[in-house]
């Protein structure tokens, strides 16, 4: 009984790949035409499409914005997100510095202190991944948005950093 299965499936396997060898590889359409819209551009220096160079920038801020900010010199999208993104992980890095410095200060109040250091926690939280998660869908979208103050404080700090 066990024998007659495995051979069955053999059988299935052996079918399966001898009609996939009748089955050329050109006839199968790449992802790009898939996905209707291209995956490269060559009016880039990274290659990429700019909702993708601007996507990836907004998925891992700081890092990836300065990555391509040095990198990605032509295309306007990719440079706004690669801006937007050192903008919003430096911004967040610096409010975590910023909590942790008051976290340990208001820790030794009793009751009061980890009460209120757990709400500016969970607002810190939900808000920061909002704003992450807003800003890499309009990335991927292809939008040339913003984050709500931030971008523009830091307009105002660092005008040569905009492009």
């Amino acid at each position: 009984m066990r024998d007659k299965s495995a051979r069955e499936i053999l059988t299935f396997y052996r079918s399966a790949i001898r009609s996939s060898r009748e089955v050329p590889l050109c006839q199968f359409p790449t992802y790009s035409d898939m996905s209707g819209s291209p995956t490269s551009n060559p009016n880039s220096d990274t290659g990429l499409a700019s909702h993708i160079a601007s996507g990836i920038a907004a998925i891992f801020p700081p890092l990836a914005g300065i990555i391509f900010y040095f990198i990605e010199k032509k295309d306007s999208l990719a440079r706004h997100w690669a801006v937007q993104s050192i903008f919003f992980g430096c911004t967040w890095i610096v409010l975590w510095i910023a909590y942790s410095i008051v976290a340990a200060i208001l820790v030794h109040i009793p009751l009061l202190g980890p009460l209120l250091l757990g709400l500016v926690y969970l607002i810190l939280m939900i808000g920061g991944f909002v704003l992450w998660l807003l800003g890499v869908i309009n990335a991927f979208q292809g939008k040339k948005w913003e984050y709500p103050i931030i971008s523009e404080q830091c307009k105002k700090l660092f005008p040569k950093l905009v492009p």
